[in-house]
């Protein structure tokens, strides 16, 4: 039993997995990771600590684009960062749905399932966005893609390791109830 209270855990957990996403955003241009976070959220967290996450990575996104680039004043910029919470959202609800699926498979199942889930989840707001505004669909060109899938999977495992590195420590979110 670790000496750090429950809440407390929950509370590291979520300030240190943020304070991934944001490194991982930083270090990908302003590309934060949203199905990887998702995939590991969804597959062990409970639901209020994943959205949370999500909420916080997305806000940590913001403020990284905000000091980097400065101040916008266009209308596309704020519309794309609504759909990127949008999507971000939609993502986790997603990775929920496909870690119950891989339950059965059980902690490997869970995230598999919830990272496929989590990316075409992702991808399905994003592209609904892109639709409705007109935007170039570029990106999503099959090697595109695929290259983005490849690279949110390896930093799922990445994640995954500073999450068990932490658990180590006795530092882990509050698990998600099991669902039927």
């Amino acid at each position: 039993m670790s000496p750090i209270s429950s809440a407390s855990q929950r509370t590291l957990w979520l300030g240190l997995m943020t304070a991934v996403s944001a490194g991982t955003s930083l270090l990908l241009a302003c590309a934060t990771p949203y199905p990887a976070l998702a995939a590991l959220a969804g597959a062990q967290a409970r639901r209020t600590d994943s959205m949370l996450l999500i909420i916080l990575a997305w806000a940590a996104a913001q403020l990284a684009g905000f000091a980097l680039v400065g101040p916008s004043r266009d209308a596309g910029s704020h519309g794309w960062s609504i759909a990127l919470l949008m999507a971000a959202t939609g993502s986790l609800l997603a990775a929920q749905a496909g870690a119950r699926i891989g339950a059965p498979w059980g902690r490997a199942g869970r995230l598999i399932a919830g990272y496929v889930a989590a990316y075409i989840g992702f991808k399905a707001v994003v592209l609904l966005w892109t639709l409705l505004i007109g935007a170039d669909c570029a990106a999503f060109a099959p090697h595109v893609l695929a290259r983005q899938f490849a690279r949110n999977g390896l930093i799922l495992i990445g994640l995954v390791i500073v999450d068990r590195l932490v658990a180590r420590a006795g530092i882990a979110p509050a698990a998600a109830p099991a669902r039927a």
